[in-house]
Parts: C-alpha cells; sequence; structure tokens
C-alpha cells in the first residue's frame, strides 16, 4: 500500500550494534491479536506515536479451509496504542461485515480514527466506514458510502490534520471516492474519479497531505496512469490527468505519494512485452510546478511491480523500494535532483510485501519478508547518511502480510501476520530509541602497546533531531575525551572498556562500548653499558646503565664482575677499586626489570691497573 506517511560488538574492530544505547533498535515482536485467526493487519501511526490497527478476525472451525463458509465468521478488530507507548490496548470488535472486508485504518494528529471496510450483503457489497472522535472511546456504526455493488475492492481511507477524511475504492471499474469534512461529520455522496469509458485495471491508490490535499492515481485497461487531485474538506475534484508515456497493457501498481507542501510523485511498473521484468516508471510534480516526464527508474520482478512502495518526505526527496530481480532496491530522488539506484538487501534474495515508510526530515526504514520461509527484514536509511544501513532480522519464520508506520520522532512501528502452531497471529515490534547512530565506531585492532598513540573514531549520524556536540570517549582508565576522531595513550597494561556516546538535540543519547587490550612493551637494551673513571687502584668506578626502552616504570639493579664473576656485596652503581682488583678485568653489569620482563646486560670490561 502506497503512503506518504511522515512518515546493527564488542572486538577491537569496533562496530554498530543493536545493543547500544539509545540508538534505534527494534524491540522483539509482541503479539497484538486474542483469536485463532487474526488475517491482513492495517496500521496507522499519528505525529504523536498514537497508533491503530486493524485486521478481519476469523471465528469458526472451517476458516482456515473454507474462510467463505457460513461457518466462519469475519470480524473487524481493531487495537489502540497511546502516544509513545510500545503496548497495545486488547482488541475490540468494530464489525462483523462478512467474508473479504479487507480493514483499512487512519488516524490524526488529535487521535481521531476512521476504519474503512467491505461489507458482505449476499449477491452484493458495499463499502462502510465508521469514525471515532478523540482517542478513547468505541466506534461507532459505520455509514454506508457506496451504493451496492458486484465488487468492490481496493479501498483506501485517510485523514488530514484536521480530521478530514478521504476515502477512494473501485467499484466494478469505476474509481469512486468520498470525503467527510470534520466540520459537517457527514459522508459526501460518491464522486467518479475515472472515466466512463476507461475500465480500471489496477489500483486506486491515495495520498493525502496534513492540510488535506489529495491525490488518487489509478491505471485504466490500456496501461494509461491516471491522477486526480482533490480537496478533504470541500470534497472537490479536479479533472483527472493522464501522465505522459505511451500505456502499456501489463502496466503494474500504480503508488502515489506527497509531502506536506504538495510535491507529488507516481511510480508504476510497465512490463512491456517480456512479461517476466517490469521497468519501474516514475513521474514528478514539484510542490507549485508542473508533471515532469516519466523516467526509468529500475527493473522490478513482475510479481513485485504490484508491491511498489513510494514516500515524499517535507523537502521533496523522493523513495521508491521495489523488489529487483536479485533482491530489494530504492530509487531516490533528491529536489531538483536525478534518480539513484541504492540496493538495500543482500544480493539473491527472494523479495516480497515491502513496506516503507519516511518522516518529515528523509529518514526512511523499510520491511519486507524474504524466501520461501517468510523470514521479515528490516532497514533503515537515516536521511543525513544517505545510504541504507545493513538489514537486520525482524522476525522468525511464517511471517507475511507486513504493514509499517513512523511517527514525528522517528520512531517507526510495524505490524506482520505470523503462523504459530495452529495460530495466525498478528505481531508487532517498535524500532525504539530516538538517538543518533553510531555509524564507522573503529579502534586499534591489534593489542595496544603501554605508552603507544590509540587511535578512535566514530561517524555520528543523527536520526530523530540533529547531533549536540561533539562525540565523548571514556577509556576506561579514567580518562575521557571528546571529538570525531580522538587519541589516548594507555599508562598501563590491561583490557578497558571503551565508550562513546553521543547527544542530540532532543535530549536522546546514544552509546556503544568496546573492550581494549593494552599490553607492556617488550623491554630492550638500546645502548650497553659503560664504566666510567680512571681503572687504578684507588680510585672510585662508576656504572653508566646505558639506554633501555619498554614500558615503565622500569627498575634497575648493578652489579660487577672480576674477570667474569660476580664481586660479592658489590651492588651499587659506584665500585671502589683495591689492590686486589688489580690485573683484573672488571665489567659493570644491569639488571633491568619492567612490565615487560626482565633483562640483564654488561658493560665492556676494563684493565684494572696497580
Amino acid at each position: 500500500m502506497a503512503r506518504a506517511a511522515l512518515l546493527a560488538v564488542a572486538g577491537l574492530a569496533l562496530l554498530l550494534g543493536a545493543s547500544a544505547a539509545g540508538m534505534p533498535s527494534w524491540t522483539p515482536p509482541a503479539r497484538i491479536s486474542s483469536g485463532e485467526r487474526s488475517l491482513g493487519p492495517d496500521l496507522a501511526l499519528n505525529g504523536n506515536g498514537e497508533g491503530l490497527v486493524v485486521w478481519d478476525q476469523e471465528v469458526g472451525s472451517e476458516c482456515a479451509a473454507a474462510p467463505g463458509s457460513l461457518f466462519c465468521i469475519h470480524i473487524v478488530e481493531v487495537a489502540a496504542r497511546a502516544s509513545r507507548s510500545a503496548t497495545w490496548q486488547e482488541p475490540s470488535e468494530v464489525s462483523r461485515p462478512g467474508v473479504g472486508s479487507t480493514p483499512r485504518v487512519a488516524i490524526d494528529p488529535s487521535g481521531d480514527g476512521a476504519i474503512l471496510w467491505v461489507h458482505d450483503i449476499g449477491r452484493d457489497r458495499v463499502l462502510q466506514a465508521t469514525y471515532r472522535r478523540g482517542s478513547s472511546g468505541t466506534f461507532p456504526e459505520p455509514n454506508d458510502l457506496s451504493e451496492p455493488a458486484l465488487e468492490i475492492t481496493s479501498h483506501r481511507i485517510a485523514l488530514d490534520a484536521a480530521g478530514d477524511a478521504v476515502a477512494v475504492w473501485r467499484q466494478g471499474s469505476d474509481v469512486e471516492a468520498a470525503v467527510r469534512p470534520a466540520a459537517s461529520g457527514a459522508w459526501s455522496s460518491p464522486v467518479l474519479l475515472s472515466s466512463a469509458a476507461r475500465r480500471t485495471a489496477s489500483g486506486p491508490e491515495l495520498a493525502l497531505t496534513p492540510g488535506g490535499q489529495a491525490a488518487v492515481a489509478w491505471i485504466d485497461e490500456a496501461g494509461e496512469v491516471w491522477v486526480a487531485a482533490g480537496d478533504a474538506q470541500t470534497g472537490i475534484w479536479g479533472a483527472s490527468t493522464a501522465l505522459a508515456g505511451a500505456p502499456r497493457a501489463g502496466t503494474r501498481g500504480p503508488a502515489v505519494a506527497l509531502s506536506s507542501a504538495g510535491d507529488t510523485a507516481v511510480v508504476w511498473g510497465d512490463d512491456g512485452t517480456n512479461g517476466v521484468r517490469a521497468t519501474v516508471r516514475a513521474v514528478v510534480k514539484p510542490r507549485n510546478g508542473t508533471w515532469i516526464p516519466p523516467l526509468d527508474i529500475g527493473v522490478a520482478r513482475m510479481e513485485a511491480a504490484d508491491e511498489l512502495q513510494l514516500a515524499v518526505d517535507d523537502s521533496g526527496k523522493v523513495i521508491a523500494v521495489f523488489g529487483d530481480a536479485d533482491g530489494l532496491r530504492a530509487a531516490v530522488r533528491e529536489p531538483t535532483g536525478a534518480w539513484l539506484s541504492e540496493r538495500i538487501s543482500a544480493p539473491g534474495t527472494t523479495i516480497s510485501t515491502p513496506r516503507l515508510a519516511l518522516d518529515a526530515i528523509g529518514n526512511a526504514v523499510v520491511v519486507w519478508t524474504s524466501g520461501e520461509a517468510g523470514i521479515l527484514h528490516a532497514a533503515t536509511r537515516p536521511s543525513a547518511l544517505g545510504t541504507w544501513l545493513p538489514p537486520v532480522l525482524l522476525s522468525g519464520s511464517e511471517a507475511w502480510a507486513p504493514d509499517l508506520a513512523i511517527d514525528a520522532a522517528g520512531r517507526a512501528v510495524a505490524v506482520w501476520n505470523r503462523r504459530t502452531a495452529e495460530r495466525v497471529v498478528v505481531e508487532s515490534a517498535d524500532l525504539a530509541g530516538s538517538g543518533p547512530y553510531l555509524e564507522g565506531l573503529t579502534a586499534p585492532r591489534r593489542p595496544i602497546v603501554v605508552g603507544a598513540r590509540a587511535r578512535f573514531s566514530v561517524r555520528p549520524v543523527p536520526w530523530a533531531a540533529p547531533l549536540a556536540g561533539a562525540p565523548s570517549w571514556r577509556f576506561g582508565d579514567g580518562n575521557s575525551g571528546r571529538g570525531a576522531r580522538v587519541v589516548h595513550t594507555y599508562r598501563r597494561s590491561g583490557s578497558f572498556l571503551v565508550t562513546v556516546s553521543q547527544e542530540d538535540a532532543a535530549g536522546g543519547a546514544s552509546s556503544s562500548s568496546t573492550s581494549v587490550t593494552v599490553v607492556a612493551a617488550r623491554l630492550r637494551n638500546r645502548r650497553p653499558p659503560s664504566i666510567r673513571g680512571t681503572p687504578r687502584v684507588g680510585s672510585t668506578l662508576t656504572c653508566a646503565r646505558g639506554l633501555w626502552s619498554g614500558s615503565p616504570p622500569i627498575r634497575y639493579a648493578y652489579g660487577w664482575r672480576r674477570d667474569g664473576r660476580l664481586v660479592a656485596a658489590a651492588t651499587g652503581r659506584r665500585y671502589r677499586l683495591r689492590q686486589r682488583d688489580a690485573g683484573s678485568l672488571l665489567a659493570c653489569q644491569v639488571q633491568a626489570t619492567s612490565p615487560g620482563g626482565s633483562l640483564a646486560r654488561s658493560s665492556e670490561a676494563v684493565l684494572v691497573r696497580g
């Protein structure tokens, strides 16, 4: 579903890790549904972090094999969460609309919520919606939005900042829309957006700005892409516009997104004639501008062309996400810039159901399932970094149907289905922590020698707010430092925990740690000892210890050797020559001891004269 939502250490080589305090990292999955078969979760999150999630709760022994059976009851259930809370409240029943309801949900900054679903009335179906004022209370009885019809699909709903609601859907081959202005509290009559002469083949998709500007996109049976713009408060829709480019039968998608200021983007897949891969095409209309001609921005697998994801931030940056033949890929267009291709997942992975969320300052989050086992992954793209961080595992196998949203503080929430034993449950996880990312954090790869200069570095990347000050380091030996690149000298050996922290302007803080080992330098004699003085009986000689290197402290002991044998009790630096020394060869010896070992060296011997 396309949305314009406001939308990974220990060791000597220090890397980013989820254990670091404050950095955005995913919480463990938590079950939020209570029934046996809870299918198709749809999620909405406002800027304050309040959330609503809805799903189709199937009740009955025949539901797994025959969901359309009279013995399978379908219940629209909703669960809510308070601002910045990671705990979902117990789900409650909203309606029992029958099979195929596919409930959708929206929420505004005040916590007003709207739920949209298809009600089965036998041969026909009707689109229904319920609207709740504020963050508490129950959802009232629904309103019928459409006339009864054999087929109602692709229904979408959104709320603007004032609580005005927009709903769009496909009824048969027609694209229709209705609005519910907050001022009146009543749904308008449906408005036909598509041409009666052109049958709709795909869509519609809906985007809505906080100010109430709506954009709807769909594709007709000839492969032509259409867009209609409207106003959520007045319900006035402009004439539908066919986007430039030759239509192709087999066009897939589309996805549409709006920035808060009205930058518009539409992407779709055009399979051409090969029927295996689809060329991903995109058009952009900057705020107060005109449509830029379509450009090819990538190649998607045909089955992934219906899962194109698109979002625009407040600056007008556009991100499109899709699965290609070798994994998950993004195309990014900075305002007034060219489209750039970026890889998100590891090559060779099979991707399905990607979901993208983008906050107002351009931080992106994407979740997707991979492989036949249905492993759920997630990746983030900090706007200040301009590249995707390595994917992380979000849930085990048997996961599918993810949805994703992000609030104004950069806290993302994901929901999905997972099969566990005999149940199908709805699970949720939060991208918790609002401090900066600590990217590219490094320390020496080898043991550090006492007295040597050890270099540390980190690249802090803001997430929800700008950085505040420089990174702060604690080296584990009682010393500290500040800066993205620091140098520290250890004065003793041992194992030390090095921690770096970074704050942001919103008060968020992140830290990460690693252990480094400091070893003593090997003791070396750089210049041998020597004897100073005149070697004559009656004179006093002095032993110069020479030059030594190694980790401090270095301690020295002295001795004297007469004709190669140690002189008893001669343990000082000075030695007074006696008559018994005459005619002998005398040398001094130095024994050096340090944390790096012990070593003895002797001077050259001198001949003692009488």
